[in-house]
């Protein structure tokens, strides 16, 4: 009769727990599907994926802009020339837009394609933001780093970090002289009319952008090339 008993009893906790499982189960994906089913969750979620994607450009260049605030800091209200190591990147970075098709010409497949990504960077830096950033730019990385940049929404991107920090005196004396005394204005005039569409980081609005003349012409192999045109916001 005891053994009986405890048979039964074995039974009926056995049949408790399965019950309870189930039951636990059914309560989870119930919850689960309505959780997942809500509107709030679908534009949540949704949300956070489209900031994400927003942010990834400016992730990707975290290292840039870390480099040109360490550059930044080196300049303040006083204005002094530039230490050597300094204006030898400088000196670089001139050399790369003074280039014409006789000396890429020399050079491999792969050092022009480095060599016109960075010339493409500088252009639009100067034409988009002035001789201070310019020259924050040819001081923050050589060219090999220069050219990984990711150039897309970059223009907009650098203006807000640009407009959020000091502008120190030393940093727009040494930038005008510089600019001035290497001519970097006849390297690289204000662009002509765009062709494609581009939006202007400075409005939101769609505007024409103008693709590199320089590359075309190296690639198409014609001699004459006019530093004119740049790209705004493309990568290629």
């Amino acid at each position: 009769m005891i053994g009986l008993t405890g048979l039964v009893s074995s039974r009926l906790v056995s049949s408790l727990l399965v019950s309870s499982l189930l039951f636990s189960s059914l309560l989870f994906s119930s919850l689960s599907s309505r959780l997942f089913s809500s509107r709030s969750f679908s534009s949540r979620l949704s949300l956070s994926f489209f900031s994400f994607l927003v942010k990834l450009p400016m992730a990707l260049n975290d290292w840039f802009y870390e480099l040109l605030e360490e550059k930044r800091k080196t300049f303040d209200a006083n204005t002094h020339p530039l230490p050597s190591h300094q204006n030898d990147a400088f000196k670089s970075c001139l050399e790369v837009l003074r280039e014409n098709a006789t000396s890429l010409g020399k050079r491999s497949k792969a050092r022009r394609s480095v060599r016109l990504r960075a010339r493409t960077l500088l252009t639009d830096v100067f034409i988009g933001l002035g001789p201070e950033v310019f020259l924050l730019c040819t001081l923050a990385a050589p060219i090999s780093r220069l050219a990984t940049v990711s150039v897309k929404n970059l223009l907009q991107e650098l203006r807000e970090w640009w407009e959020n920090r000091p502008h120190p005196r030393g940093l727009a004396v040494a930038a005008s002289t510089l600019c001035e005394a290497n001519s970097i204005s006849t390297l690289i005039p204000s662009p002509p009319k765009r062709l494609s569409s581009e939006v202007d980081p400075s409005t939101g609005i769609k505007e024409p952008c103008i693709l590199n003349e320089l590359l075309i012409n190296i690639i198409r192999g014609t001699p004459n090339i006019s530093p004119r045109l740049s790209v705004i916001g493309e990568e290629f």
